[in-house]
């Protein structure tokens, strides 16, 4: 626990963990403790304000409060009237580290807060698929991975412009120049002559994406094709990358070129 304090005004605290200023000193001290009794009882995540109390102590939050009949007290049946700005003081004080500390996150976040917080770290991590390596990082890291241990072809391409690359059997990294925003083009073997082709944007945070591509392709000489990837999923690779397909082609013939748009519209890859 961080953060105890006497008075209304926090002051930082001194080399000596202590630190006088207009009547005020405040300590901090590392404790251990079940962080379970800061949960509320009728929904188990954690009290934020505000936090209300029945008349025998016990504890519940708003949400919680508003669905009990009579707003009586799940526990004594006593009416859940008083707001426990104590109790406040309390949750908000005690901060914890971001679970992503490991991979660059220095932030102290509200222990009601924390979830939140780390469902939109920028330093949450992404997995590298590759079977037995464990690599995780941020993204940055990731593309650097891919790149220098797995040396994977990487092409970086601007939004708009169209660009040609070959692809082959295996992962083309792709990496947007202006937001560095990384893609994962797989070409995977499948149970005939045909393979599968995969995209995707790597993310920590799984969202909807508003991302789509066109890619157009040849398999002989005089034909070519276009195909439509309505949305390109985003993925931390956690699960590996995808086996679902949205294009099977011929392995041999497919020399894809890619047209990209920023992802708050859509992304166009022309194969």
């Amino acid at each position: 626990m961080e953060g105890v304090s006497k008075g209304s005004k926090l002051v930082k605290e001194g080399g000596d963990g202590r630190q006088e200023g207009e009547g005020i000193v405040v300590k901090k001290q590392n404790v251990a403790m079940g962080m379970d009794v800061l949960d509320c009882p009728g929904c188990s995540t954690p009290l934020r304000p505000p936090i209300f109390q029945c008349s025998m102590g016990h504890f519940v939050c708003s949400s919680c409060r508003d669905k009990l009949p009579k707003k009586a007290c799940s526990v004594c049946s006593w009416a859940i009237l008083n707001r426990c700005h104590g109790m406040e003081r309390v949750v908000d004080s005690i901060v914890v580290p971001c679970t992503y500390a490991d991979h660059g996150c220095a932030e102290m976040i509200p222990y009601h807060q924390k979830r939140e917080h780390e469902e939109a770290c920028p330093r949450a991590p992404c997995f590298c698929p590759e079977k037995g390596c464990g690599f995780a990082g941020t993204t940055e890291a990731l593309f650097d991975h891919f790149v220098g241990t797995h040396d994977w072809p990487m092409t970086r391409f601007q939004y708009y412009v169209p660009f040609d690359i070959q692809v082959k059997a295996g992962v083309h990294v792709l990496r947007g120049s202006k937001d560095g925003h990384l893609f994962l083009l797989r070409m995977a073997s499948l149970d005939s002559p045909l393979h599968g082709v995969s995209l995707v944007r790597v993310d920590p945070h799984a969202c909807e994406s508003k991302s789509w591509c066109s890619l157009g392709f040849s398999w002989f000489k005089g034909h070519y094709q276009i195909s439509m990837l309505d949305v390109i999923r985003s993925t931390s690779l956690s699960d590996g990358l995808p086996t679902d397909y949205f294009l099977t082609v011929a392995a041999q013939l497919i020399i894809p070129s890619f047209v990209c748009h920023p992802t708050e519209k859509f992304v166009c890859f022309n194969t």
